[in-house]
């Protein structure tokens, strides 16, 4: 398989779109040049093939590193946009900041709420004069 690289100036582009009531997604992958003398392109439709587990399976396409980090990164923002997330992502790190945030939020406010009184303080005007 030849592997695919371009001469011309260019951006890779991605789009997902969920159609059907969310029961089927479409994805349009190109290459837009940017440039009225390049031309722009669009990824052909992918065919499915059978194949049997002995069998060597050539890969879908070949790309100059550069070119296919690209690509995949379109990809890779068009599924997010979309709202579909790695499977192993881990947002760990991000949700215990936004907790400890949150809880100083919590504690600065609740300092600022709370009066605090020791037992040598006196007591305030008009609190324990007798009055009810």
């Amino acid at each position: 398989m030849p592997r695919l690289t371009f001469d011309s100036p260019g951006q890779w582009f991605a789009r997902v779109e969920a159609t059907d009531f969310d029961r089927t997604l479409r994805m349009l992958i190109g290459r837009e040049s940017g440039s009225e003398t390049w031309p722009s392109l669009v990824v052909a439709p992918i065919e499915m093939q059978a194949y049997q587990p002995h069998e060597v399976i050539q890969p879908t396409a070949e790309f100059h590193a550069p070119e296919g980090r690209a690509m995949l990164q379109a990809i890779v923002d068009a599924a997010f946009e979309a709202g579909i997330r790695p499977k192993g992502a881990d947002h760990t790190r991000e949700t215990a900041a936004m907790r400890r945030h949150l809880e100083d939020m919590r504690t600065l406010v609740m300092d600022r709420m709370t009066t605090r009184v020791t037992l040598n303080d006196p007591l305030p005007k008009g609190f324990g004069d007798g009055v009810s």
